[in-house]
């Protein structure tokens, strides 16, 4: 009785042990082989070879009226703002398999608008209506710097320009970063903000020598 229980456990036994072995060896080479996870170091490396600068483009024009030293300056000045990222400064931490990004502070470059309609003219002052127009050179170059400074401030103070600059600049760093290391988790935002109970890895920024 025993040894007909035994033969007749044998084949089943067998079967198991066949579809385990048969199991492990599909597993063994149709599994994919785990891609070393690349950490915040090698991926700041990486983007310091392939890109420097981030770039956003604002069309700026605005009314101007100043006066400085005895001179007016009038007329529209129309210029390019050209925002731009260094991504040598990024800010990187990581928390398990995701790496949080943050874009640094925006770098603002102004311009005349090419091929746009700049028109600002500049005239000594008389009895405090416009002259004859001025060739003071020196205070012409201050009243431009004043046009630009007052242009670069309403920008980094007006809503409606840098945010979305920025929200632009995060979607093509992200498609960057997510081509460079597909296999992590990457979140690009304005600030590294992680769940709280995990405690991110900060990657320093490189310092450059001054």
């Amino acid at each position: 009785m025993r040894l007909s229980r035994i033969r007749l456990l044998s084949p089943v036994l067998l079967l198991i042990i066949g579809l385990a072995l048969g199991l492990l060896i599909y597993h063994l080479f149709t599994r994919e082989e785990k891609k070393p996870e690349i950490t915040t170091e090698e991926l700041q490396m990486k983007i310091s070879q392939r890109l420097r600068l981030i770039t956003q483009e604002i069309n700026y024009c605005t009314d101007v009226h100043l006066y400085e030293a005895g001179q007016h300056a009038e007329g529209t000045a129309d210029l390019v703002v050209y925002v731009k990222y260094d991504l040598e400064h990024l800010q990187l931490s990581s928390s398990h398999d995701t790496i949080y990004v943050s874009l640094p502070e925006a770098e603002l470059e102004l311009g005349r608008r090419p091929g746009g309609d700049h028109s600002v003219r500049y005239y000594l002052d008389r009895g405090g209506r416009l002259g004859e127009p001025s060739a003071d050179r020196e205070v012409i170059r201050r009243l431009e710097k004043r046009i630009l400074a007052e242009a670069e401030a309403e920008i980094r103070s007006n809503p409606r320009y840098l945010p979305h600059a920025q929200r632009q600049a995060e979607a093509q760093l992200q498609r960057f970063l997510s081509a460079l290391a597909p296999q992590r988790t990457i979140i690009v935002s304005g600030e590294i903000t992680v769940p709280r109970h995990e405690v991110p890895q900060v990657s320093p920024t490189p310092s450059t020598a001054q």
